[in-house]
C-alpha cells in the first residue's frame, strides 16, 4: 500500500523504468494499486468490502487492466456488485439457507451467487429454480391440489404455472427500498421479450408474435436478456451524490455511470474508462508542505499537454501514459527538480550555474558539458577572507581577469598558473630571504632564482637584508658563500 501522503499512481511506478513503465502498468499493475487505499490494501482478504469503499471496485481490486474484462464478466459475483449485504459472503456463504438479512431483497439474494456470463452465469438461474424458490423468492404458493416437493424444478411443473407472468409473481419494491434494488427488481417485472420495458396496464391485447411480458416459463429466457437490459446506472447510484466517495475512486465511478451502458459491456467500459481519463483527474494536487521536487514533479505530470493533432494542446490520458513518460524528460528542467541553491561555496557556486540553464533533463548532458567547459574561476571561488594570506592572494589571482580582459576558465588551470608570479604569492619586502627574489620571477623560475640567490648573493646583501647580523669586513664584504668558503680554505693553516 502506498504510504500516507504519497499518491497511488507514483508510489506503484517506482520500481520501473521510464520505458517500462506503460506496459507494466496494464500487465502487472493491479486496479487496487491505482486506486490507492483501502483497495491497495491486498493483506484484507474479505469479500466483504470496508467503509468508505464501493462494491464493485473492491471486487476487481485484485485484478489489472489487461485481466479485468473477462473476469468482471465470468467471477465477480452478482453480490460484489450489489455491494452490502448481498456481498458478505464470509457472514453469508453461498450454502446459506437462514433467514434473509435486514433489508436484502429475496429475489436479488437468491441472485448474488452467480456471475453476469459463463458457467455459473445468471442465465443459469431458471434451471436451478425450485418450488422452494417460487414461494420464497418470488411469494408464490402451489394449490393444495398440486402436491410436489421443494426441490421439484420450476421447468418441470405444468403450463399452468408456467403461464403465470414474472410482473404478477412479483411484487413491486417497497418505497423503502433502496433505488438500486428497485430498479433490478421493476426491470425484471417489466421486461419484454423484444427488449423494452413498460408498465401493463392491464388492457393491452397481446396477438401472437408481439412483444409480450416474460411467463415463468420464460424464465430462463428472461435471466439471459437481464443483463443485456440492465445499465450501469440500474445497478449504481450517483456518484455525485455519495459524500463518502472522494479522489480516483469517485472521479472513476462518476465516469463509469455517466455512460449509462449496459453491464455485459461494464469490463470494456472500465477499460475505456481507464485508458481515457485524463491523468489530472486521478493524480491529486500536491500534499500541503510536500517538498520540493514531489511538488513540481507531481504538478508536471499533471499539467502536461500534447498536441492532439489538430493544433490544439491536450491533457494526457491514462491510456497515453507511455507518451506522456516519453516526453516526461524533455518536459522536466533543471528547475524542476532542484530549487534555486542558497548559500556560499564552490558547490553552490556550480550549482547556481546549473541552474541557471535551466535546461531540460533530456539535453542535461549536453548542458552540462557546457557549463563545465565555460565555468570561471570567478564563478566558483568566492572572495578569500583573508586577502593577505598566500591562499588569499591565490584565488585573488585566479579571479581575476586575464590579459585579453577575460575570467580565467577552470579548464585553463595551467595557463592561469603560468602567469602568476612571486610576488603574486608573497608581496615585495625590503628585508628576509623572500626580498631576495625579485616579485615578477614567475613560478615556474622561481627554483632557480633560490639557486641565483644562494649562489650569487653577497655578505653585505644579507647583512643588508637583514639575514645576518653581523656586519662583514671590507675584505669580504663582496663575497658570495662560495667565495667565503674558497677565502677560507685558503688560510694559512694554524
Amino acid at each position: 500500500a502506498a504510504p500516507e501522503g504519497t499518491t497511488a499512481l507514483l508510489w506503484v511506478l517506482r520500481n520501473y523504468t521510464l520505458k517500462s513503465a506503460s506496459t507494466k502498468i496494464v500487465e502487472e499493475v493491479k486496479i487496487g494499486s491505482l486506486l490507492g487505499s483501502p483497495y491497495d490494501d491486498f493483506s484484507n482478504t474479505s469479500s466483504k468490502a470496508p467503509e468508505g469503499a464501493t462494491a464493485l471496485l473492491w471486487a476487481i481490486r485484485g485484478y489489472t487492466v489487461n485481466n479485468m474484462s473477462d473476469n468482471i464478466l465470468y467471477e465477480v459475483k452478482i453480490g460484489n456488485i450489489l455491494g452490502e449485504p448481498y456481498s458478505d459472503f464470509e457472514n453469508y456463504p453461498e450454502n446459506y439457507a437462514g433467514e434473509l438479512p435486514q433489508n436484502a431483497e429475496a429475489l436479488l439474494w437468491s441472485l448474488r451467487t452467480y456471475t453476469i456470463q459463463g458457467e455459473n452465469g445468471i442465465s443459469k438461474y431458471a434451471d436451478n429454480l425450485t418450488v422452494k424458490d417460487l414461494r420464497n423468492v418470488f411469494g408464490v404458493s402451489l394449490p393444495e391440489i398440486i402436491s410436489v416437493g421443494d426441490d421439484v424444478l420450476i421447468k418441470d411443473l405444468d403450463d399452468e404455472i408456467d403461464n403465470l407472468y414474472i410482473y404478477k409473481i412479483i411484487d413491486a419494491p417497497d418505497d423503502s427500498t433502496d433505488q438500486v434494488t428497485k430498479n433490478i427488481i421493476n426491470k425484471i417485472r417489466y421486461l419484454k421479450t423484444d427488449g423494452t420495458t413498460a408498465v401493463p396496464t392491464g388492457e393491452e391485447v397481446i396477438s401472437e408474435g408481439d412483444p409480450d411480458w416474460y411467463r415463468l416459463k420464460d424464465i430462463n429466457q428472461l435471466m439471459t436478456k437481464l443483463p443485456s437490459s440492465l445499465t450501469i446506472q440500474d445497478v449504481m447510484t450517483d456518484p455525485s451524490q455519495d459524500s463518502s466517495l472522494n479522489g480516483i475512486t469517485k472521479t472513476l465511478m462518476q465516469k463509469i455511470f455517466d455512460t449509462n451502458s449496459n453491464i455485459t459491456q461494464l469490463s470494456t467500459n472500465v477499460s475505456n474508462t481507464l485508458n481515457n481519463i485524463y491523468i489530472n483527474e486521478i493524480i491529486d494536487a500536491p500534499a500541503s508542505g510536500a517538498d520540493f521536487v514531489t511538488t513540481s514533479l507531481i504538478n508536471k505530470i499533471r499539467t502536461l499537454t500534447h498536441d492532439d493533432g489538430f493544433g490544439n494542446q491536450k491533457a494526457y490520458t491514462l491510456g497515453e501514459f507511455n507518451a506522456l513518460l516519453n516526453d516526461l524528460p524533455a518536459a522536466l528542467t533543471i528547475q524542476d527538480i532542484l530549487e534555486q541553491p542558497t548559500g556560499t561555496g564552490m558547490g553552490v557556486n556550480i550549482l547556481n550555474k546549473i541552474w541557471a540553464t535551466n535546461a531540460s533533463l533530456n539535453n542535461l548532458s549536453t548542458e552540462l558539458n557546457t557549463v563545465f567547459n565555460n565555468l570561471t574561476f570567478s564563478d566558483i571561488l568566492d572572495e578569500p577572507a583573508n586577502s593577505n594570506s598566500v591562499t588569499g592572494r591565490l584565488i585573488l589571482k585566479l579571479r581575476a581577469q586575464n590579459s585579453l580582459g577575460e575570467y580565467w576558465k577552470v579548464t585553463e588551470i595551467e595557463s592561469a598558473i603560468n602567469t602568476f608570479t612571486f610576488g603574486d604569492l608573497y608581496p615585495a619586502s625590503n628585508s628576509g630571504i623572500l626580498s631576495l627574489i625579485d616579485s615578477d620571477t614567475p613560478l615556474d623560475e622561481v627554483p632557480d632564482a633560490i639557486q641565483k640567490v644562494i649562489t650569487e648573493t653577497t655578505m653585505q646583501t644579507l647583512y643588508d637584508k637583514g639575514l645576518i647580523t653581523t656586519a662583514p669586513r671590507s675584505e669580504i664584504a663582496n663575497m658570495t658563500l662560495d667565495q667565503i668558503i674558497e677565502f677560507i680554505n685558503n688560510l694559512p693553516a694554524m
